[in-house]
């Protein structure tokens, strides 16, 4: 998010337009004197960033790359970025435990805007309680497994008194920052989704893994069928959402191989003997009479005269059946 060149290797990439300054007002406020604002300039590098398939952003980039990301939705961001990241000669990483993973995760930034200001909420509220993150932690994991479930987690929160909250509410504030996706908090996950750890290193004062049964009051579980519930509507949504993106990706799979036909058909005019197969279109004049009557129709014309075979066929069997691939 810090303006920062996208390119700088083009011609007069930095040069400043004639009759203006440097000590111009607003020059020094546009990124490598192109014309772009720190904004503009901050989202260019950042979606750059994203093609590279970078996977280490600070929260001010990671808001950038969602808004501008907001009008596709979270699954085309992920096929999208595994799809470019699949044809990189690098090292395969996984880009579920970095920063990235809140790209596919969050829609737009209001549900970003939401999310920090519960963290923002739960932080003060532990704080007023005079609690340090593990204890709240400790507290909230009512049956000492390391993790806090969905239910746990809406015990929690209604524990610290969390204003209009909803099972959908503890629900994506999970999502949000369940890296791993196993639809539990670890104590990481947990730190990371509140953000803005104290002075006191908290990740150094956790406790250890035996330690995580000690003796403190802890908060229960609250709302677990509504939970289950709205998961369960959740899951139904996304599987649907799946459904019509699978859908739409074999649309596009066969206009893109329809065009490709096309082009094939059109190079292939340019070989001795013209096109194979030749479209045989019925005559200009007629083509009204053609579309409202049957007396007249039109087709494609196969060559087998040459050595070259129609575009798209195989002859296989003993007998030289005609296959169109």
């Amino acid at each position: 998010g810090d303006g920062g060149i996208a390119f700088g290797a083009s011609s007069g990439w930095q040069k400043l337009p004639p009759n203006v300054s440097a000590a111009s007002p607003g020059i020094s406020n546009l990124v490598a004197w192109t014309g772009a604002t720190d904004v503009e300039g901050s989202v260019a590098h950042n979606i750059f960033r994203f093609f590279d398939c970078d996977m280490h952003y600070s929260d001010p980039q990671l808001n950038i790359l969602v808004r501008a990301l907001q009008g596709c939705s979270c699954l085309r961001r992920e096929r999208f970025f595994m799809t470019i990241a699949g044809v990189r000669r690098r090292l395969d990483r996984k880009w579920q435990e970095t920063p990235l993973a809140k790209v596919f995760v969050i829609e737009d930034e209001y549900f970003a805007l939401k999310q920090r200001a519960q963290s923002c909420y739960i932080r003060n509220k532990i704080k007023e309680k005079g609690l340090k993150k593990w204890e709240a932690f400790m507290a909230f994991d009512s049956n000492d497994n390391g993790h806090l479930s969905p239910d746990e987690l809406y015990g929690a929160l209604h524990f610290l008194e969390m204003p209009d909250l909803t099972a959908l509410d503890v629900v994506e504030f999970l999502e949000a920052g369940d890296a791993n996706q196993d639809g539990l908090l670890d104590y990481k996950e947990f730190l990371n989704l509140l953000g803005e750890t104290d002075e006191d290193d908290e990740t150094k004062e956790a406790p250890m893994e035996n330690d995580m049964n000690a003796n403190m009051a802890k908060v229960g579980v609250y709302g677990k069928e509504e939970i289950r519930q709205v998961i369960a509507v959740r899951r139904h949504a996304q599987q649907a959402k799946m459904h019509m993106e699978r859908m739409r990706r074999e649309v596009e799979q066969a206009e893109i191989e329809n065009k490709i036909f096309e082009e094939e058909l059109t190079a292939s005019s340019l070989r001795i003997g013209g096109a194979n197969p030749k479209r045989i279109l019925p005559d200009v004049d007629n083509l009204n009479e053609v579309l409202t009557t049957s007396k007249e129709w039109f087709g494609l014309e196969f060559g087998f005269m040459t050595n070259q075979l129609p575009i798209r066929t195989n002859m296989t069997g003993k007998d030289h059946k005609f296959v169109i691939v």
